[in-house]
């Protein structure tokens, strides 16, 4: 009953909340205790001395299929409990089904995962770390989809492996201690069972069941007593023997949370659900000596506690009526009391840690910290939206589901409106009679937060201690859907269409007035849209509080935003000469796949950004709710979770760096920032092959790819695969990141390896401008319809970059036009300067001439193509992925990939949606395979033939805006130089603008993808 008891005391409050649920009887779990804690037998205690087996499956009645879960690096659902490693370090379990291991609080965590399964199981409600040991234990409702009961995993905290595990608790877990000397770990249930098991001997010390509710806190003084919190209202304290000393009931019977131990060690205050005060009682007896209360006109209870030398926390619900929760403070030698507003929902549980400064958790998943010093705060960036009672506010679909607005805060509040078609998000927007808000039915009684939801007068069946959370009804009141914590359900005329289960609470729901899609927003932070016929998924959406957001289809293709974060003028720092957005995660990066391995194994995670390669597909995510399928992948016979589930990609084993002196290992665990004086390394790495074979192995500086080594190691040879590769160092920090790819270029191994070469160059010369333009208006076969504008395009780019003396210390440039701009020609134009230009310098390369996309990938075509059948154009044009190979290997991380298309003839689409958003598909990939600048625009035939001033649409406006316009227009900052952000928003706006003003039927539009951080000049105003 802890569960649902806590779920109703934070909802009172407005906490945000993902619970599990028992339905053990205490006969049942009296039995099972006897059972598993025979004297005859000891407990199934595992442990290992390696790492847990890869590929241990999961019994049939488990999830054996990938999870998709939605990662940021923080928590997504309520923090239960914060716990202190033996170094100091904070760390953390949630309801998310995640533990996570802190270096900073404000930054991304180390993720500690479990094997996880359909609604709450995997869900973590307990932690303790060992006194002795980088080692973890976790537990809540986890292991009970294999056998019914729970499993205590162990962590080893460096490598974030299970390395052992407890399973056949009888029940839900929800405290866990270690003893100070680290032999007996102590266990409480949610029914009351309460278990010490010597560590050592493997073997179950105690057991009892003394608690007639759930045990909620186990705290152990130095001389091994241990005192109980049970939620029937009493505190135990036992002996170092394990017998009990005293038990004390609560005044009213108050429900006890949390237990904090004086310094002392004579005195434990107790923290309640229920009270605006904190008990302190002796450690002796029990007996109670203090009370402390708040003399502050607040309200709410004080269920978590802390002591911190001479002052008393304590903190929960108190807060005040417009929604700030306190931690509020005692000093006990002045008597001085104090609040400290720091944060909006339940704060679930206080520490103190680092000398001086005490940590929180809270209910909508965050951590934060405080300085007693100084009352400064430092808490944890919220990125999930809160999608809690959206339908009070903004919540409203399109027609047919293609646009969605609704509110990130709780309320619907902070309205964004996002198209599926256009692949923007808006904030602000303004109204909209075209899109539509939930209707409550009235025929729906009582169904807000209710385990007793009716529809026309019948009850609704909810899953045991479930809540219904959200309701919405067709326009015509037919069809009614009703989200609750872990499913959500359809009505036809109040009799069920179906019913499914779900992994977050479903806080709003909605249906399309076209009658297509039941859309539902989960607590996680993830809108889905569902098949009304079968309840199959057709799309889902995660937007984050700040704007970045990733749609994905079923079969795993995905979409996200373009830019890594808005480019606002604090993003941006100087590193030598060169302006340098701060690092930001890609929304890509948001959403994986968690894969069990078995009961007791360490479950695996794959990032989207992992499977870039072969599901980035901006085109097939825009035309699933537009329109039955145009396109179609014909290249992938798998889909996702099929890929992530068969393959492994290769493993990073060991990584060092040489300079002209000497070879230093690389520690993989830590962060490691180098310092060296010369401007280039070798680095030296290992790869093991999991299974799957070694493909190709990436090198990055600063996200930009600078090295590949294109690899085919037969998955049927074994052993490690060893090679070196040299770097070429800019001045300040080098990040550096490396990975490797299986055989079938399926899946990369994840890039963190957390590397920094920093070097300091000497003095920092001027840079050098490499400058490569192509155009063809002819083709070598009749069959190709020729040009008129794209030799004028190649050469006016030419021309006006040549001229910027002032810039760089010299320009090399080179043309390349008609019969000149063969495929070999152009590819050993690009091997060229990729042997000449230095790590500082700047490459623009500008292509223009016919162009076609299939499957998602680029293919320029060259002078001498004879037809433009797909297979001749696949085998024979220069395709993206060629251009990505030649750029990869480019040590200047400043190239500008200039690119403007004509799709004429058969090599064009008519639908000018998909256009754009095939543009978007290979563009991205193309930027996100580099690391470099691309900015692309295309045109049908006619729109090629009309141009401006004699030059294309896209290039003329990219002159326009060379010679200056964009330092002057949108993120211009008039320095009288024109970098690649300012290029790219005025040539955003502009190409439609100057297209339409030819024939306001033109539709081109540019289309641009960087994800690198330095932003780079091309041109200087003033040359």
């Amino acid at each position: 009953m802890l569960r649902i008891v806590l779920i109703t005391f934070l909802l009172v409050t407005g906490a945000l909340i993902i619970w599990a649920s028992s339905t053990d009887t205490l006969t049942s779990v009296l039995k099972n205790v006897e059972a598993f804690f025979s004297v005859s037998t000891k407990p199934s205690i595992i442990t290992r001395s390696r790492p847990t087996p890869k590929n241990d499956k999961p019994s049939d009645t488990t999830v054996s299929e990938p999870i998709l879960k939605i990662e940021t690096g923080f928590h997504s659902a309520i923090v239960n409990k914060i716990s202190l490693t033996r170094n100091g370090q904070l760390v953390s379990v949630s309801d998310d089904k995640t533990a996570r291991l802190w270096t900073a609080i404000d930054e991304p965590s180390k993720v500690l995962r479990v094997p996880i399964g359909p609604q709450s199981e995997g869900a973590l409600y307990a932690i303790a770390t060992s006194p002795t040991k980088d080692i973890a234990a976790v537990g809540g409702s986890t292991g009970m989809s294999w056998d019914g009961t729970a499993t205590i995993y162990f962590i080893d905290l460096n490598t974030g492996e299970i390395v052992g595990s407890i399973p056949g608790i009888p029940s839900t877990i929800h405290a866990l201690n270690y003893s100070k000397d680290g032999k007996y770990l102590a266990v409480g249930t949610n029914t009351g069972v309460l278990s010490v098991i010597d560590k050592a001997a493997k073997s179950l010390a105690t057991q009892n069941n003394d608690c007639s509710g759930s045990i909620t806190a186990i705290e152990y003084m130095a001389d091994n007593r241990f005192i109980t919190a049970c939620f029937d209202g009493s505190v135990r304290v036992y002996d170092q023997k394990f017998q009990l000393i005293a038990k004390h009931i609560l005044a009213n019977k108050q429900r006890p949370w949390r237990i904090a131990i004086s310094p002392d060690q004579t005195q434990a205050a107790i923290g309640t659900l229920d009270a605006n005060e904190i008990e302190v009682v002796s450690l002796k007896d029990l007996t109670l000596s203090n009370k402390f209360s708040s003399r502050e006109k607040t309200h709410g209870a004080f269920s978590s506690v802390a002591w911190f030398g001479d002052t008393l926390f304590g903190a929960g619900t108190y807060g005040d009526p417009s929604g700030n929760k306190y931690i509020h403070s005692w000093n006990l030698k002045t008597g001085k009391q104090s609040d400290l507003a720091v944060a909006k929902d339940s704060i679930t549980d206080l520490l103190p840690f680092n000398n001086n400064e005490l940590a929180y958790a809270t209910a909508e998943g965050l951590i934060g910290k405080v300085s007693l010093d100084n009352q400064g705060i430092v808490a944890q960036p919220r990125l999930i939206p809160d999608y809690r009672n959206a339908y009070e506010g903004k919540f409203a679909l399109s027609k047919d589901g293609t646009v969605l607005e609704i509110g990130k805060a709780q309320g619907g509040k902070q309205p964004v409106k996002f198209s599926f078609l256009e692949r923007a998000l808006a904030e602000n927007p303004e109204p909209d009679k075209g899109l539509f808000s939930p209707i409550i039915p009235t025929n729906a009684k009582n169904w807000r937060d209710s385990m007793q939801p009716t529809l026309n007068g019948k009850p609704i069946i909810l899953g045991d201690n479930e809540y219904s959370r959200s309701i919405a009804s067709s326009d015509d009141g037919t069809l009614v859907v009703i989200g609750a914590d872990y499913s959500l359900g359809l009505f036809k005329n109040g009799e069920s269409l179906w019913n499914i289960p779900q992994q977050s609470p479903t806080l709003a729901v909605n249906l399309t007035r076209d009658g297509r899609y039941v859309v539902a927003a989960l607590g996680d932070g993830t809108v889905h849209w569902l098949n009304v016929n079968d309840a199959s998924e057709a799309m889902a959406l995660f937007i984050t509080a700040d704007n970045r957001w990733v749609a994905w289809t079923p079969d795993g293709y995905f979409d996200h935003s373009t830019e890594i974060a808005p480019h606002r003028q604090e993003n941006v720092v100087r590193r030598g000469l060169r302006p340098v957005v701060q690092s930001h995660t890609m929304a890509s990066s948001f959403v994986g796949y968690h894969i069990n391995r078995g009961h007791t194994a360490t479950p695996t995670f794959v990032s989207s950004d992992q499977i870039q390669r072969n599901f980035y597909r901006p085109d097939l995510v825009s035309q699933t709710l537009y329109s039955a399928s145009i396109l179609t992948d014909e290249i992938n016979r798998e889909d996702a979770k099929t890929v992530v589930s068969k393959y492994l990609p290769p493993m990073l084993k060991s990584l060092a760096w040489c300079d002209d002196k000497q070879c230093n290992d690389v520690n993989l665990a830590e962060s490691n920032t180098i310092n060296v004086k010369v401007p280039e390394i070798k680095l030296r790495y290992e790869f093991t092959d999991q299974g799957s074979g070694i493909g190709n192995i990436v090198l990055k500086r600063s996200g930009a790819t600078v090295a590949t080594r294109g690899l085919r190691v037969s998955n049927a040879i074994k052993g490690p695969y060893r090679d070196e590769q040299k770097i070429f160092l800019e001045s300040g920090d080098n990040p550096i990141t490396l990975s490797a790819f299986d055989v079938n270029k399926s899946l990369q191994s994840n890039e963190q390896i957390n590397l920094v070469i920093h070097y300091d160059a000497v003095s920092e010369s001027k840079p050098s401008l490499y400058v490569l333009s192509i155009g063809i208006n002819k083709y070598q076969s009749t069959g190709i319809n020729a040009l008129v504008n794209a030799v004028n395009d190649a050469e006016g780019i030419n021309s006006l970059l040549q001229n910027q003396h002032n810039r760089f210390k010299e320009v090399i440039p080179k043309l390349l036009a008609d019969e000149q701009a063969t495929r070999k020609n152009i590819e050993d134009n690009l091997k060229t300067i990729s042997s000449k230009a230095q790590p500082n310098d700047v490459v623009v390369i500008y292509i223009a001439g016919h162009g076609t996309v299939i499957n998602g990938h680029y293919y320029f075509i060259p002078y001498e193509l004879k037809t433009t059948v797909n297979d001749d154009i696949q085998a024979n044009a220069l395709s993206d992925a060629t251009l990505s190979e030649l750029i990869s290997n480019f040590h200047t991380l400043r190239v500008a990939v200039l690119i403007d298309s004509c799709y004429a003839g058969k090599l064009a689409s008519s639908d000018m949606v998909m256009r754009r958003n095939q543009d978007a598909t290979w563009t991205g990939a193309l930027g996100q395979s580099t690391g470099r600048f691309v900015l692309a625009g295309s045109a049908n035939d006619q729109e090629a033939l009309d141009g401006k001033d004699g030059h294309g649409v896209f290039t003329a406006v990219l002159l326009d805006a060379l010679n200056g316009k964009a330092d002057l227009e949108l993120l211009g900052n008039k320095d009288n130089r024109v970098n690649v952000m300012e290029l790219s928003a005025y040539a955003k706006q502009h190409v439609s603008e100057e297209a339409k003003k030819i024939d306001p039927s033109h539709s081109q539009e540019a289309t641009w993808f960087f994800m690198g951080s330095d932003i780079f000049e091309l041109a200087d105003v003033k040359s």
